[in-house]
């Protein structure tokens, strides 16, 4: 009997995913990827290394200026000591500038580029350690505090070096990073107190005041910015936003970071392979009560062609079960009466082979490009779920309309109003930063392409924000869900609030003019 369903339903659908433009899509998002890292790279490698030679050719100048101090019962301190002080602290700012300017070439998901620019930064720190060490006996002699400087000076480079060589091995890119700035922040800790140690040993034994003093502000700016990933994060957007201009380019971007480093082929043809519908008939509560992983409900499914497939179903898994199965067999009714069969989908739980879910997650841009709508079941967790977040997303972005959206509340019996009231706050207030995951380490890789393509959290949600209040607008389930006899400005429906968009101010919607056309849209962002 299923195969007789099955053969009936290939023959009723005629859609099919034009494999050269899905090819052309998916190296267009690999190709913006790696001209993303180019640019971003290779303008910060320029700056940090212009500021390099800056410092080294300020620091030849102000030699002299280590040995400037005010003596501490002089009423009236010469004004040239304030500009050395100033001085001192701008070598120091250009010494730790470019440490950061190097870290923030690499993006958030390049591994390669961030072992890149510690192995530089350790080969700079020993090889200036290594010549400062040939001079030593002669620099130093047998005075206590200067062998004590000179140990400061070594210790702070093998500090550095160790902290360097620990995230070097490290596998996994924001491991990497994580690590990068912790050496970073290592650095200028240790600098910093050698400065404090220096200018208390020059007020308590000389009586008098080190310009050295100036470095100790200059660390403690460095260490702000390294201690706040925010700011970082908002540099790197500013540089992206700079260097790729429309939101198009970041998604693409997004799309790439997901697919990974496969070829565009290969992951096409993975697709095509692992593509897979079930019947909406053919589904029971309890099949889909509990996201529990169940193995032999992938029997239920078979493999179909990409564009096969009349929906990509995305749903919470932490929505009331009742309620979401209810909003399905809404959407499933709806699509009866106007089809005049069972519709098939894409549901996780049973088209996903459990024994190799990596690589069906890695294929999902491409699953959802193969169906012909993207079905929200929109529950008061909904836009909670990082996952969510991405399959809307990634749809939008792989070519398909908005209008191919339909988004379906779902609302526990005698709580309506209240979840209605949830779902509209998660829309307008949406931030991505409150988003979960079932495991850490597909928060940490979505979370990372996200930075990769936007640079800071705050750029995708705005997107992400114009977006829903898109689909809420073009929904066509919504607005067939209002009683025939209701009068239009009637709001007592628990749907009109979405039909009709009214929890989105109008000022935000002024600039709602784009096209239906999804890429054309994301232009026009």
């Amino acid at each position: 009997r299923r195969r007789l369903m099955w053969q009936n339903l290939r023959r009723s659908l005629n859609g099919e995913v034009d494999d050269k433009e899905l090819l052309k899509r998916l190296r267009r998002s690999q190709e913006a990827l790696q001209a993303t890292r180019f640019r971003v790279g290779a303008v910060m490698l320029l700056v940090a290394f212009a500021t390099g030679i800056l410092a080294t050719l300020h620091s030849v100048k102000c030699q002299a200026s280590h040995c400037m101090f005010l003596k501490l019962d002089d009423d009236t301190p010469s004004p040239h000591f304030f500009f050395l002080l100033l001085e001192q602290g701008v070598l120091e700012l250009l010494f730790v500038g470019r440490l950061m300017l190097l870290g923030l070439a690499p993006l958030a998901d390049d591994a390669r580029l961030t072992r890149l620019v510690l192995l530089w930064d350790a080969y700079v720190f020993i090889q200036t350690r290594v010549a400062m060490y040939m001079h030593s006996k002669v620099m130093v002699g047998d005075d206590f505090f200067a062998v004590f400087v000179m140990m400061s000076y070594h210790g702070r480079g093998i500090a550095f070096v160790a902290c360097a060589a620990w995230a070097v091995v490290q596998v996994k890119p924001q491991r990497v990073q994580s690590l990068m700035w912790t050496a970073v922040a290592v650095y200028a800790v240790m600098n910093g107190v050698d400065k404090v140690v220096h200018v208390a040993y020059e007020a308590v034994r000389f009586r008098r005041l080190s310009c050295c003093v100036g470095q100790i502000f200059a660390e403690g700016v460095a260490l702000y910015i390294v201690w706040s990933p925010g700011l970082r994060q908002s540099m790197h957007a500013k540089v992206l936003h700079r260097l790729q201009g429309r939101v198009a380019v970041r998604a693409a971007v997004t799309i790439a970071c997901l697919i990974g480093g496969t070829k565009p082929c290969e992951a096409v043809a993975q697709a095509k392979a692992r593509f897979r519908a079930v019947s909406v008939g053919e589904l029971a509560f309890e099949d889909v009560k509990e996201s529990t992983p169940d193995a032999s409900l992938r029997e239920l499914s078979a493999p179909v062609e990409l564009g096969q497939c009349d929906a990509f179903v995305s749903h919470s898994w932490h929505d009331d079960p009742k309620a979401k199965w209810e909003a399905l067999q809404v959407w499933r009714a709806d699509f009866l009466k106007r089809r005049g069969r069972e519709p098939f989908i894409w549901f996780d739980k049973v088209c996903i082979d459990q024994n190799n879910i990596e690589l069906d997650l890695r294929c999902l841009p491409i699953f959802l490009n193969g169906c012909s709508r993207l079905v929200m079941l929109c529950g008061a967790t909904y836009l909670k779920r990082l996952w969510c977040i991405t399959e809307l997303f990634a749809y939008v972005h792989m070519g398909c309309k908005i209008e191919q959206i339909e988004l379906v509340p779902v609302l526990r019996e005698s709580k309506e109003d209240e979840d209605l009231d949830e779902i509209c706050d998660a829309f307008s207030c949406f931030d991505v930063r409150m988003c979960e995951c079932f495991k850490l380490e597909d928060k940490e890789r979505m979370i990372m392409a996200i930075n990769t393509a936007f640079g800071c959290m705050d750029n995708f949600n705005g997107v992400v924000r114009k977006m829903s209040r898109r689909v809420t607008k073009t929904s066509t389930l919504l607005s067939r869900s209002q009683p025939a006899d209701a009068d239009i400005d009637d709001l007592e429906s628990p749907w009109s609030s979405f039909s009709s968009g009214g929890f989105f101010s109008d000022e935000e919607d002024e600039d709602e003019e784009a096209s239906d056309d999804g890429e054309n849209w994301l232009h026009d962002c």
